[in-house]
């Protein structure tokens, strides 16, 4: 017993011992809990760009507090200095930090910056998204772009400039609303580890140009930027047969579609009713200005008698499918004999080539968190910054976990109470499905459109609907079961005379009811087309008659072919019908007036004219046929009716048919910030990327610029059955997506391609490769994408080349659209002995004795003295005794009102306030941790890498398989309003989209161009003005670092913050100084030249005789004082206090 009382405190004085030690090894580097207001201890950002609020808030539902972003639509930017810098370049280093996105994340970032040692004169005041960094972590999600980016700045030995290096493939942010923490882990090794909730998701290594793009060692060749391909050299790897012929019953101007001429009008066809009607309950808004706004005119809705009977209008025959149509004819491809490959050129040597064997970080000095959100309720908490992997799965065991376990027991009761509402959902949807299916039945062809309206209809009561139709099935039910068990019943025996009359009414009832179902099955075969309003643009039906007559929908009468063509080139409709006429230039008085301006002169000059006439207009009408433009829109007329705008839910952006400002052009306008906008326009017929030369082009103008959204176009491939244009949203499949997009770090004008991969069936989504910047000013810019048959692919911005690719290059598009034949075996694992450190720590290598590891950085300056009138009793603030409490102020929800704190005046005027400490001085014995020199690694293998195996998802291709655009679609979340989208165009020819540009958009841009110089103009003397005041500011802080001044450094840098608030003032005084010195100069340099009168002798010789001793005896002093000088700044520099500190810095 004596003896177990004797070794049970030595058991416990070893296990504490040991413990104390552990934590020793694993001491934090960094740690931030929030517990505490961050007051004084984070700085927020004073630049004028970030009025977002940060608040020290509780997490919802929590007694734990956060640093939480309060606002929505703001910029936000808040560092924190560390006591000493966190050094990234020995041993292990972990990154963690939690956020909660507590009202989600559409668009915005929730990431950290780790901040490398900034500039001389640098404030954390002073912190913007310019502030260099070391590491840049976290979650970033808006529009495309959903990843947890990690990028790092390294700097290239051989140039001095720092490259930004991004992780390929992070992981995604998680879409919930939960407390997650994400862990970054940095080995020796080289390798990264990126870690959500504790879960692996992303491994990398440091030196793998697979992991980081571009790599951290730069390749050490390069393409030789002036080698220049060949003009002959030929990539076409299969070229149209040259010997083929087309077959002679291939008739390729044969229609899609021609006229049902079997088809006969229904009765009760209302020729002379309108299809739409003015709504006679609605009333002129209150708020609508005649002058501003126009006549209000009220809105159209159906005709409700076209509703009851066949249709309104004029009627026209359906169309039907041409039986010889065959499409425009194709020689087969065969293998090109001067076939060469994908040209690239020469490589040289790369002048930027070095070699690395580990990062050479920079050290982390601050952590910022510098964000544009349009989400408020972002926290941040526990951010963490260790050496030891441990410590940190403690962290998030201790302080994340149990948050995140509470939040999801309450998130899994919310879903169990919704999952009832859901189902009923999910069974609505099915049925309207199944509605959807029974129109697309093809015997209810002619009445499909009336039937999807209805179906349309019933969705907005489908509470009501369904029981309607829950009824109509209980009715049918009931017959039927009648039917089936109600005629067993025997029946009373009638006369025969009855029997005779049921009889004879029995025939006269067949008869007429095969009289009516041949009658139905006539109009089933003759069923009208589809009823269309006003707001439907209707195929264009082109004729290549020479001489035809024009009828444009309801806005245009005109009788001039030109007049049709210019319709037709800005989206209208156009029937053109055949009328040959024997002399053109009676019928048509717009030829009589160019044959009179040509040919005046005689009767044969006449005639020769109109044959001159005649075969200038047959060549002009070929010329328009070859190049028309499969689709266009200049959004000329309102959209309503062409356009249809998503009825999904999270899209509420109001759309609007406006002006371009300062034009009197129309287009298509984004009207609100911070929405979602989806709008979609069906094609009348898909347009077919496969065959020749495709052009995408639309123009944007950025009224207001883009800080954060998209401003791109999705070209929608054929949707699944059931889809209508009104459930268009961002999962809808597209074919391309084109298009500028800016937020944050992405500034990108985006190509990508949707491809089907044909062995898995699959759709791969295939990203442009460092695609062209988006244009920062606010004119108008016209974007076009240029799909050649060789499968090249030109970006043009404004006509300009600003990128080319191929679509078969890996180097231009990711993934390459053909996937590798090989891929690494994911079922191979790297054997545990698989050394990959290429430098180790010398083993033999020993600390040497002088050596102290726990010599701290600073120590306290013990010859310091407080200086004279130091006044320790005042504090270094005051509360504001101007500030007043707010009239809006709630104490029970905004808490007790304090006034706002200031600078004491008092302090200013003495050399400091509040408590005196004697400042820090670097300690001349410190020398850090010691770290045994590195040397070849003998066991290493090099960067392990599993074996390839044939890839199952491998394929060969000649030529990308496009998916035809059936609908034109643009979906963005965007920041900014006056987005406005214009002239938006699909055509064959390269030439026909040049001449929109020159026509529809040049004049715009000039105009604009003009307009921009001369605002420019009127403010360039004050952008002068400007420049010269930041030119003097800056060498005002020039001045403050001069090294003798670096006692009064910080009271200085305060005085040229506060007159940088009155710059014209402080520059007034700044010149009057030197005015007044330059005079002084002046005066003693050329002054003293000018003869004096003669005097006294005796005066003289008694103005000199006293004169030189008193200049002896000062020059005696100055000299004393001089000697002296040095030794008085090095005492004052020694006896210097620590730099008064506020609360609000740290």
């Amino acid at each position: 017993m004596g003896r177990r009382k004797i070794a049970e405190p030595f058991l416990l004085l070893l296990l504490v011992v040991s413990s104390v030690l552990q934590i020793r090894a694993s001491d934090l580097l960094f740690y931030e809990s929030f517990d505490e207001p961050f007051d004084g201890r984070w700085i927020a950002s004073e630049k004028e760009d970030y009025k977002g609020i940060w608040q020290h808030s509780k997490s919802d539902g929590h007694e734990d507090y956060g640093l939480l972003v309060s606002e929505k639509a703001r910029k936000y930017a808040i560092v924190k200095e560390l006591d000493e810098p966190a050094i990234l370049k020995d041993g292990t280093v972990v990154l963690q930090f939690e956020v909660r996105l507590q009202n989600g994340l559409e668009c915005g970032g929730a990431y950290l910056k780790y901040l490398r040692p900034q500039e001389a004169g640098w404030v954390p005041k002073g912190f913007d998204n310019e502030s260099p960094y070391s590491i840049m972590f976290g979650p970033d999600k808006c529009g495309s772009t959903n990843k947890v980016h990690f990028i790092f700045q390294h700097k290239n030995p051989k140039t001095g400039k720092y490259v930004e290096h991004h992780l390929k493939y992070p992981p995604s942010v998680p879409s919930d609303k939960l407390s997650h923490v994400y862990t970054a882990i940095l080995k020796p090794d080289n390798e990264l580890r990126i870690l959500i909730d504790g879960e692996e998701k992303k491994k990398a290594n440091f030196l793998s140009g697979d992991d980081f793009e571009p790599a951290l060692t730069p390749p050490k060749t390069i393409p030789d930027p002036d080698d220049k391909k060949p003009a002959d050299w030929d990539e076409r790897a299969k070229i149209p047969d040259p010997d083929a012929v087309k077959p002679d019953d291939w008739d390729e101007d044969a229609p899609m579609e021609i006229e049902d001429e079997e088809a006969v009008k229904p009765e009760g066809w209302l020729d002379d009713e309108p299809e739409e009607i003015y709504d006679p309950e609605a009333t002129k808004p209150e708020d609508w200005d005649d002058e501003e706004d126009g006549e209000w005119e009220p809105p159209k809705i159906d005709n409700p008698k076209c509703e009851i009977l066949a249709g309104c209008g004029e009627w026209k025959r359906p169309m039907k499918r041409n039986p010889a149509y065959k499409g425009k004819w194709h020689a087969p491809l065969i293998d090109n004999p001067n076939y060469k490959g994908i040209w690239k050129p020469q490589n040289i040597d790369n002048p930027e080539y070095f070699e690395l064997e580990t990062p050479n970080f920079d050290p982390i000095a601050a952590i910022g968190i510098e964000i544009w959100t349009m989400q408020d309720g972002i926290l941040f908490d526990n951010i963490l910054i260790t050496s030891d992997e441990k410590v940190a799965k403690s962290y998030r065991e201790e302080t994340w976990k149990p948050k995140y376990e509470v939040e999801k027991e309450k998130q899994k009761a919310e879903d169990a109470a919704a999952g009832f509402s859901d189902k009923i959902s999910g069974f609505q949807k099915k049925i309207f499905n199944v509605l959807y299916k029974i129109a697309d039945i093809p015997y209810l062809k002619a009445y499909k459109t009336e039937i999807n309206n209805l179906i349309e209809k019933g969705e907005t009561q489908p509470n009501v609907t369904i029981g309607v139709l829950v009824s109509i099935l209980v009715v049918l039910l009931t017959v039927i079961f009648k039917i089936l068990f109600g005629g067993s019943k025997p029946k009373a025996s009638a006369a025969p005379t009855t029997g005779s009359k049921n009889d004879g009414a029995t025939k006269v009832e067949d008869v007429k009811s095969s009289e009516e179902k041949e009658e139905n099955e006539k109009e089933d075969e003759a069923g009208p087309r589809p009823r269309r309003s006003r707001r439907e643009t209707s195929k264009v039906h082109f004729c290549r008659d020479l001489f035809l007559v024009v009828t444009v929908g309801p806005a245009w009468g005109s009788n001039d072919m030109a007049s049709c063509y210019w319709a037709r080139q800005r989206g209208l409709s156009c029937h053109w019908r055949r009328q040959i006429t024997s002399d053109p230039f009676i019928d048509c008085p717009q030829l009589s007036v160019l044959q009179d301006r040509l040919f005046p002169f005689t009767m044969v000059g006449r005639k020769m004219g109109a044959s001159f006439l005649l075969l200038l207009i047959a060549s002009s009408l070929v010329q328009i046929w070859a190049t028309d433009p499969l689709f266009y829109d200049s959004f000329d007329e309102p959209f309503e009716g062409r356009w249809v705008v998503t009825e999904k839910e999270d899209y509420k952006g109001i759309w609007k048919h406006a002006k371009s400002e300062g034009h009197e052009d129309y287009g298509l306008l984004v009207s609100e910030q911070a929405k979602k906008y989806a709008i979609v326009k069906e094609l009348d017929e898909p347009a077919i990327l496969k065959d020749g030369t495709v052009v995408l082009q639309f123009e944007v103008r950025l009224q207001n610029g883009l800080e954060c959204g998209g401003a791109y176009l999705k070209y929608l491939r054929p949707q699944e059955a059931g889809w209508t244009a009104k459930g268009f949203d961002n999962e809808s499949p597209y074919s391309i997506m084109f298009g500028p997009d800016k937020c944050g770090s992405t500034n990108k004008v985006h190509f990508i391609l949707q491809h089907k991969n044909p062995k898995t069936g699959k759709y791969v989504e295939h990203h442009l490769k460092y695609p062209p910047s988006v244009p920062s000013d606010k004119l108008s810019h016209v974007y076009t994408a240029i799909l050649k048959p060789d499968n090249e692919l030109i970006i043009l911005i404004d006509g300009e080349e600003k990128k080319k690719a191929n679509f078969f290059s890996g180097d231009d598009f990711e993934p390459a659209l053909v996937p590798p034949k090989t891929i690494p075996d994911p079922d191979d694992k790297k054997p545990e002995d698989w050394d990959e450190r290429a430098k180790i720590p010398d083993p033999d290598a020993v600390k040497p004795d002088d050596w102290d590891e726990d010599a701290p950085m600073e120590i306290v300056d013990e010859e310091a003295v407080k200086p004279e009138g130091w006044l320790d009793d005042e504090p270094e603030e005051i509360d504001d005794p101007e500030a007043t409490k707010p009239e809006d102020w709630d104490d029970e929800e905004d808490g007790e009102w304090e006034a706002p704190k200031i600078d004491n005046p008092k302090c200013e005027e003495a050399p400091g306030c509040g408590e005196w400490k004697k400042p820090l001085k670097r300690n001349p014995a410190y020398k850090g941790k010691w770290h045994a020199p590195l040397i070849d690694n003998p066991n290493y293998k090099g960067i392990w890498k599993p074996q390839e195996i044939d890839n199952p998802e491998y394929f060969e291709l000649e030529k990308p398989d496009f998916e035809p655009i059936a609908a034109i679609g643009i979906e963005i979340w965007t920041m900014q309003d006056g987005i406005l989208f214009d002239n938006i165009l699909i055509a064959t020819d390269e030439k026909v989209a040049e001449s929109y540009r020159l026509e529809a958009w040049k004049p715009k841009y000039e105009s604009e161009k003009e307009k921009q110089k001369a605002e420019e103009a009127a403010s360039a003397s004050s952008d002068g003005l400007s420049g010269i005041q930041k030119q003097v500011f800056d060498v005002l802080y020039k001045i403050a670092d001069i090294p003798f001044l670096e006692p009064y450094k910080i009271k200085i840098i305060d005085v040229i913050e506060k007159a940088e608030k009155q710059p014209n003032l402080t520059i007034g005084i700044l010149v009057s100084i030197l005015v007044v010195v330059v005079t002084v100069i002046f005066r003693v340099l050329f002054g003293g030249k000018k003869p004096k009168a003669p005097a006294a002798p005796v005066n003289n010789a008694g103005a000199a005789e006293s004169e030189v001793p008193e200049n002896s005896e000062e020059k005696e002093e100055s000299e004393k004082e001089e000697a002296s000088a040095p030794q008085e700044s090095e005492k004052e520099e020694a006896s210097a206090p620590r730099p008064r500190r506020s609360r609000r810095e740290t």
